[in-house]
């Protein structure tokens, strides 16, 4: 097949597939308990012209933990779930204690889907923030899916903005994932 074929055959099968927003990761479920144990580890770099956004995937019932283990500067972490009016937010695990890393523990995963990632510089500033972000599936109840101790803020919720529902969705209860 000439170069042109092969070229002409592979954006034809491109143009059918369905669009994605970001790089995707489906990490194995483990039930093993040590913090971050068998998780995936994905190294990722922020800047102002080139944002972090992925998508994560996580079955209804389990435990989705999302942990930056390092990073070079303060960085927060957003989660949108399938159902974009609820979102989880991470930014400091304790402020007052100097530990900058934010890490969000979603136990029990309410929707089986693709949750989207973004993980960027706290303040907006041109300098690129490079980490490591630890993404994790477990049973429910799982150690890994606890908050840290000090922690505080992180809970998904529907956005307080005028013209949203007052009421969740049939079958969502409120504060489900935390």
């Amino acid at each position: 097949m000439s170069h042109r074929h092969w070229l002409a055959a592979t954006a034809a099968s491109l143009a059918t597939c369905v669009a994605w927003a970001g790089t995707h990761f489906d990490d194995q479920p483990s039930t093993c308990t040590a913090i971050n144990c068998k998780a995936m580890t994905i190294r990722g770099v922020n800047q102002s012209n080139e944002p972090f956004l992925i998508q994560v995937f996580a079955k209804a019932g389990e435990c989705l933990r999302l942990d930056v283990d390092t990073q070079t500067e303060d960085t927060a972490l957003l989660l949108l779930a399938p159902a974009v009016n609820y979102f989880g937010l991470s930014d400091d695990r304790d402020f007052d204690g100097g530990d900058f890393r934010p890490a969000i523990g979603v136990d029990p995963v309410p929707w089986t889907g693709w949750y989207t990632v973004a993980i960027s510089y706290y303040d907006y500033d041109d300098r690129p923030a490079k980490f490591n972000l630890i993404y994790g599936r477990y049973p429910s109840g799982n150690p890994n899916c606890q908050p840290p101790p000090t922690a505080a803020g992180k809970s998904a919720r529907p956005p307080a903005a005028q013209g949203f529902k007052s009421q969740p969705p049939a079958g969502m209860l409120p504060n489900r994932l935390q």
